[in-house]
């Protein structure tokens, strides 16, 4: 989130959002095992991977995020996504 880079802002299946207070991508993927990070910016679930085209990550629908049906795979996260996709 833009207001403290602490603070992750989580969308859920069903549309809703919910804010995380001083939380850290580390601490967000210690906790859950589908997750991983695909930029500096973003993990997503990879029960959330409709299809991946080398640098873009196109995701299953999400109700009312039409914005965040796909998001930019970074070439530094690459091989170890396409790895846990493999095994996942």
């Amino acid at each position: 989130e833009e207001a403290d880079s602490r603070n992750k802002k989580i969308w859920l299946k069903d549309g809703t959002s919910l804010t995380l207070m001083e939380c850290t991508f580390d601490r967000l993927l210690s906790m859950e095992p589908s997750l991983i990070k695909i930029n500096r910016t973003h993990l997503i679930s990879l029960n959330m991977v409709k299809s991946v085209n080398h640098d873009t990550i196109k995701l299953h629908e999400l109700k009312g995020r039409n914005n965040l049906s796909q998001l930019i795979l970074s070439d530094t996260c690459r091989k170890k996504f396409m790895d846990r996709l493999k095994s996942f």
